[in-house]
């Protein structure tokens, strides 16, 4: 377990590998750290774009072993279907970055923040990066929405 019993595995993803090497060990390093993810058989892996220091992949079950129990999952994440494994956010952290970076405080924050109710869950560690709760049924508010009232209202809900 990694910190606050965080499933950690001390394996590094190659962002930059071939495709389809990548989406095979992203598949197995998945199934390795979340228990809901063993009879999964196939993944998309979707690039997300606007990363600043980190890749960023949405991993969504394709397949699942023949005859697997899905309802047997051990955690239900964001409001799924009962029995449905949920797509996560797998974030790789930019080479060289921990230069300047200190990842290990950067998780520790963001575990804090979860602990109170902020941000995409922290799933699971690795070497160098981390799984997280994908907010597949969220969406970002528009810069036109920002301003007005309703928008603001909602964003100092969300801090208060």
């Amino acid at each position: 377990m990694g910190e606050d019993d965080v499933p950690h595995a001390d394996i590094e993803l190659d962002s930059g590998a071939e495709p389809g090497e990548f989406k095979s060990r992203l598949l197995s390093l998945l199934r390795r750290l979340l228990p809901e993810w063993a009879d999964v058989r196939d993944i998309a892996a979707e690039p997300i774009t606007g990363g600043i220091t980190n890749e960023l992949t949405l991993a969504t079950p394709t397949a699942h072993a023949p005859g697997s129990r899905e309802g047997d999952e051990t955690r239900r994440r964001g409001g799924g279907e009962e029995g449905r494994v949920e797509p996560v956010v797998v974030r790789v952290f930019g080479n060289g970055t921990d230069a300047f970076l200190d990842r290990a405080a950067e998780n520790r924050a963001v575990r804090a923040l979860n602990a109170r109710g902020f941000g995409a869950t922290c799933l699971a560690t690795f070497a160098n990066g981390r799984v997280e709760e994908a907010l597949t049924r969220l969406r970002p508010m528009t810069p036109a929405e920002m301003p007005t009232p309703g928008g603001a209202a909602a964003i100092a809900g969300a801090m208060a």
